[in-house]
């Protein structure tokens, strides 16, 4: 198993499991949010970036369906393609890098797998072809914000009358 941490995180307080035992099945995605207009599939941070963004696009009558993979590999894209043959469109968002990202990957399987189901183009919103930087001020610019990730969500829905 290889673990990867996302300094992004660091900051993010929560609940902890007290069940010693408690892990996060590998492959099994989940649904954080119920919606009916758009499939926003998002990991790390940015699952957390497009929740608050879900709140904002609700007040405009915009209802997004947040999926969250969880493990990247094994990938349990049955979840994913249900949510988008569910909402009929998707956005991927992810702080890394757009060019051969995972967001490609997954872009590409719900193409394969439910090009028919979408009413609109697999929109990617991503970060910036740059490494990550150290400081925190550029890592934020270097990472997609809530108003570039909801003028995706929108272009989406605006596609087809969404």
């Amino acid at each position: 198993v290889v673990f990867i941490e996302s300094e992004t995180l660091y900051a993010v307080k929560g609940e902890v499991p007290e069940d010693p035992g408690f892990t996060i099945p590998l492959g099994q995605a989940i649904v954080r949010k119920e919606g009916r207009d758009v499939s926003v599939v998002a990991y790390m941070g940015m699952m957390y970036r497009v929740m608050e963004v879900a709140e904002m696009l609700e007040r405009e009558g915009i209802s997004i369906e947040l999926v969250d993979p969880r493990t990247l590999r094994p990938m349990d894209t049955a979840t994913i393609i249900n949510s988008v043959r569910k909402t009929h469109r998707a956005v991927i968002v992810e702080a890394g890098a757009g060019f051969a990202g995972m967001g490609s990957e997954i872009a590409a399987f719900i193409t394969e797998q439910a090009f028919d189901d979408l009413d609109a183009p697999v929109e990617r919103v991503t970060g910036a072809n740059a490494p990550m930087p150290y400081a925190r001020n550029l890592e934020q610019a270097k990472t997609p914000s809530n108003q570039k990730i909801a003028d995706a969500i929108r272009k989406v829905c605006d596609a087809n009358g969404g």
